[in-house]
């Protein structure tokens, strides 16, 4: 089993390299990055918890989770140098959007994230670079920051975050690779 977008995917090799490098560590020091409340609700609207089905393409990379609860998680693009950002298109059981959740990798040497509402308004913007992390809502209620520790090493239980945007704290869900319904 390995690790991708924040969930435990049976098969490795319908993961791909691409998909393993595409999550994404905010390694920070001995306080845990927390999600601000704007994140952490918009995020919750479409739990991306429970049993799923992972959906990979030819290449290799996963395409799609499929939720039992019936919320799907498609993603587009992959990191890679200063190109387009990845995506992650989140909808709810009815098919209707729900968040969406992009990186990008400026200069190859920091991740810069955005998360948008249903309607495609930023809610939240964040970045990670080597001295840390930093998530800040754009109504400027809040913002979480997280400084990297010297050894690299995180000691916190929430320092990452998944291709999801969520937390890492968040239990991993265990998916089978398949097709989705």
């Amino acid at each position: 089993m390995v690790l991708a977008h924040g969930v435990v995917v049976n098969a490795i090799a319908r993961i791909g390299l691409g998909a393993m490098l595409g999550l994404l560590a905010l390694g920070c020091g001995s306080k845990d990055l927390e999600l601000p409340a704007c994140v952490k609700n918009l995020v919750a609207t479409c739990a991306t918890a429970g049993t799923c089905t992972s959906e990979g393409t030819d290449a290799g990379a996963v395409s799609e989770l499929c939720f039992a609860s019936g919320v799907r998680a498609s993603f587009t693009g992959e990191l890679a140098g200063d190109s387009a950002p990845k995506t992650v298109s989140v909808t709810k059981a009815d098919d209707s959007p729900c968040y969406s959740f992009e990186t990008s990798l400026l200069r190859g040497e920091e991740l810069h994230y955005v998360w948008k509402d249903a309607a495609g308004q930023v809610v939240a913007t964040g970045r990670n670079g080597f001295g840390g992390a930093q998530i800040l809502c754009l109504d400027g209620s809040e913002t979480k920051t997280c400084e990297a520790a010297h050894n690299g090493s995180s000691t916190g239980a929430c320092c990452d975050l998944t291709d999801l945007g969520n937390a890492t704290c968040v239990s991993p869900v265990s998916c089978t690779s398949g097709t989705c319904p």
